[in-house]
């Protein structure tokens, strides 16, 4: 078995994305993620995303570095890359942030003061990650058979 890796990232998209590039997007990475064994969320808004990938390094290094090449994405920021000893999400979901314009800008401000090398930031951009999620509407990504 190999080692575990969480890591989480931030980007914007260079153009405002619409239904059809959100659909597009959630079935390029639910087929990739699910051939790769990456779980995690993507928390995507038309100002900031934010993405958990866990995984095998060699998988999650690749997922990231194909993201970074990406022309639809851009200001690609690298919070996090650290060992875990077990996943934190199960599957793979991309799920739609929408927030008023102050509530992002709080939100920025957050991921502006996360230092990646202080565990206690880990967690707390963990956290947040997951109370994001919950208030998120999932992005339908058909299951692939196995």
């Amino acid at each position: 078995m190999q080692a575990l890796v969480r890591l989480l990232f931030t980007s914007r998209f260079v153009a405002k994305p619409d239904d059809s590039l959100l659909h597009e997007l959630s079935l390029t990475s639910g087929r990739n993620n699910s051939r790769d064994e990456i779980t995690g969320t993507a928390l995507l808004s038309p100002v900031q995303n934010i993405v958990a990938l866990e995984g095998s390094r060699r998988d999650v290094s690749a997922c990231y570095n194909r993201i970074v090449q990406n022309e639809s994405h851009k200001d690609v920021l690298l919070l996090l890359c650290a060992p875990i000893h077990r996943r934190s999400f199960h599957d793979w979901t991309s799920r739609l942030l929408s927030v008023s314009p102050s509530a992002q800008v709080r939100l920025d401000s957050i991921i502006t003061e996360l230092d990646v090398v202080d565990p206690a930031a880990h967690e707390l951009a963990l956290g947040l990650l997951h109370q994001l999620s919950a208030r998120c509407t999932v992005i339908p990504t058909p299951r692939l058979p196995s």
